[in-house]
């Protein structure tokens, strides 16, 4: 499927320019490939599972294209993989024509995940989202991720549109935002979620093809910024999770967060200071209540909570990372 002619191989010369590279990936995470997008080089999604940009999470950015194939025309600098079932496709692309690969993993290894821990070693670099996350993923053995290819960029948001003052009168809820919750309890927490929505008012915004009365998806971003700025609180239920990009963006709109104390959310969340942790259903109905009937309290750790994510996961930060990083990879391979 991607064997290429010598004639083509030979034209396939690396990019010069390193401040617009190519770079070759597969359609993964709509609002994650949105801000690699604002790094301002050009991305080629290649079809390969039938997966392409949902428009729900908003337009296509200009710089990134949907493509069925590789034109013999383009010159790709690096391949970028966001799964490791992405890898056997990228390493026959890479073979083939000569760019360097790095493997980005968005998430944690699953429970009884049958992964081949070789693949990571196959990337010339690994990407995770947070030093938790890292931590997971084996290190150090003959067949795990090398050290010293072991990278951490962590979540970057656009501070400036989520956060945009506005005059909203505040509702008395918690707020959740997550795609198919009552399906996806081992991670997400829904039967959690659901304990805690028995005692406290609760919304929960997101799809949800399996029990369609139970949420829907916003209508757009500036709707669903419309929805934060309305919330009291934003409540995480989540067990086994990467972190939350919805989280962040609730706190950038000033929420403080009540949440399980698991996974990534500790490095976010200071318990106390921009919002509370716990993983007993009881205190997290408690640490909603005390929010909910006390709104001032609400206002100022949600101040701190806007304050976190402008300091550590703004996109100016983020798309320097990637920037710094692509142009390491391709430099030293």
């Amino acid at each position: 499927m991607y064997n290429a002619s010598h004639e083509t191989i030979r034209s396939y010369m690396f990019h010069k320019d390193l401040s617009e590279l190519n770079i070759l990936t597969f359609a993964t995470h709509e609002r994650y490939e949105q801000g690699l997008c604002e790094t301002g080089h050009n991305f080629y999604s290649l079809d390969i599972g039938g997966k392409t940009w949902d428009t729900e999470y908003g337009e296509v950015p200009s710089n990134y294209h949907q493509i069925k194939m590789i034109p013999d025309t383009l010159k790709i600098d690096l391949i970028l993989a966001q799964t490791e079932s992405q890898m056997p496709a990228a390493m026959e692309i890479s073979k083939n024509f000569g760019a360097p690969v790095i493997l980005l993993t968005h998430t944690l290894p699953a429970p009884n995940a049958n992964v081949n821990p070789e693949v990571f070693n196959w990337a010339n670099s690994n990407v995770f989202i947070s030093e938790y996350s890292k931590s997971k993923w084996p290190t150090g053995s003959r067949l795990s991720i090398k050290p010293c290819s072991a990278k951490v960029i962590e979540h970057g948001i656009d501070v400036d549109f989520w956060g945009k003052e506005a005059s909203v009168a505040k509702k008395p809820y918690c707020l959740s935002v997550v795609n198919e919750l009552p399906t996806r309890d081992w991670c997400c927490g829904f039967n959690l979620w659901r304990t805690v929505s028995e005692n406290v008012p609760c919304g929960v915004v997101g799809k949800c093809t399996s029990h369609p009365d139970f949420s829907k998806a916003a209508e757009s971003k500036e709707h669903l910024r419309n929805i934060y700025q309305e919330s009291t609180l934003y409540l995480n239920t989540s067990l086994v999770s990467p972190v939350p990009t919805s989280m962040l963006e609730a706190m950038a709109c000033g929420l403080p967060v009540v949440s399980t104390n698991n996974c990534m959310i500790p490095e976010i969340i200071e318990h106390g200071v921009n919002g509370y942790l716990s993983n007993d259903p009881q205190e997290l109905i408690s640490f909603c209540r005390e929010l909910l009937s006390n709104t001032e309290k609400a206002a100022e750790m949600g101040a701190k909570a806007k304050e976190t994510v402008r300091k550590c996961f703004n996109m100016e930060r983020f798309v320097s990372d990637w920037n710094l990083h692509f142009k390491e990879v391709v430099t030293k391979n």
